[in-house]
């Protein structure tokens, strides 16, 4: 800004003449190394839910239209969540009737690898618990649309692996939680 003698985009309480320059925008490639970072977090966190992506949706339209990513529908009636293409297999092992919208495909060198329905979902888990704070197994299994022992398998075998721990860790709620 101003003060600083530098290009800025600032937001918040305060003087807004302190904060905005003239010419604020987004270079061309920012917005793509953007587009790369939302790729990134959604191979690493498994998926997002549609809520969790609201403030991502011209970087997850992008993806959807280099089919990159897209909306993942788990079944009938079920959950949809947003998914990269590198997941896809995991994902396919865990919903035996998912399929996606706009149609992607994982990439070659992952297409092949044979995932069991435990293994692939340890590993989603594994994946939104890097992500999300202190989690309870219901609302994990909520946003897969799974059942609740599911949910419980998987986080003992990343209990097991010291990958989670349990615990109460928001103040007032009485059920268990995990961290990674």
């Amino acid at each position: 800004g101003p003060a600083w003698g530098c290009p800025i985009a600032a937001y918040g309480p305060g003087d807004s003449l302190l904060d905005h320059t003239p010419d604020e925008h987004l270079s061309l490639d920012e917005y793509a190394r953007a587009i790369e970072v939302v790729r990134d977090a959604l191979v690493e966190l498994g998926f997002i839910t549609p809520a969790e992506g609201r403030d991502w949706e011209d970087f997850l339209s992008e993806l959807s239209a280099e089919r990159r990513a897209g909306i993942y529908r788990t079944s009938a009636g079920g959950p949809s969540l947003l998914v990269a293409a590198e997941r896809l297999p995991q994902l396919n092992a865990i919903f035996a009737s998912g399929s996606t919208e706009p149609p992607i495909a994982a990439p070659e060198v992952l297409a092949g690898a044979t995932w069991s329905f435990e293994t692939a979902l340890v590993e989603v888990v594994r994946g939104r618990l890097e992500g999300l704070g202190p989690v309870t197994a219901q609302a994990m299994a909520d946003s897969l649309g799974l059942k609740l022992g599911s949910i419980e398998a998987a986080l003992a075998t990343l209990e097991v692996e010291g990958f989670v721990f349990r615990g109460r860790f928001t103040p007032g709620l009485q059920e268990t939680e995990w961290c990674a």
